[in-house]
């Protein structure tokens, strides 16, 4: 999977770093110098996708796929994901509720059920599981960014 160089766009993409996290965490034995470059150009090719969706005004059905972009790579120290403006994003899509994915549109009285992921379960107030879960990683990461450099972003 990883050993692949064809380029694969979104969760695709994502997955791989992923895949290497997971790899890590568990102390697989790779090379080091290997592993970093990969997670180097996968996150180079991801942070081209989040920044054309952020030029797109940042496109509601990429919610999901942004936060796990901004994570994954935020995790990795990529200083370029922390920006005042995708983390105001962020925020934008919180809900009142404190929870993230909501995909409930609510208007006339009706609520329609838009596109819900198979993996992630429907909570409380319309919200899912997994977008809630990405959703508070990204803001641990923007809290740990701005503690360590309070002066780059002013909220």
């Amino acid at each position: 999977m990883i050993n692949n160089n064809h380029y694969v766009s979104a969760y695709g993409i994502t997955h791989r770093l992923l895949f290497i996290q997971v790899a890590e965490a568990l102390q697989c034995k790779w090379d080091k110098g290997w592993i970093d470059q990969k997670v180097k150009t996968y996150c180079s090719y991801i942070y081209w996708e989040a920044l054309f969706n952020s030029k797109c005004e940042f496109l509601k059905e990429f919610d999901d796929l942004f936060l796990e972009q901004v994570f994954l790579c935020g995790y990795e120290g990529f200083m370029e994901f922390m920006t005042r403006r995708w983390m105001e994003h962020v925020l934008s899509i919180q809900t009142n509720d404190g929870c993230f994915g909501i995909f409930l549109k609510r208007g006339f009285r009706k609520i329609e059920l838009r596109r819900k992921k198979r993996e992630a379960n429907l909570m409380k107030f319309g919200c899912l599981d997994h977008t809630t879960g990405l959703g508070a990683a990204v803001l641990s990461l923007f809290l740990r960014f701005l503690d360590n450099k309070p002066n780059s972003v002013s909220l």
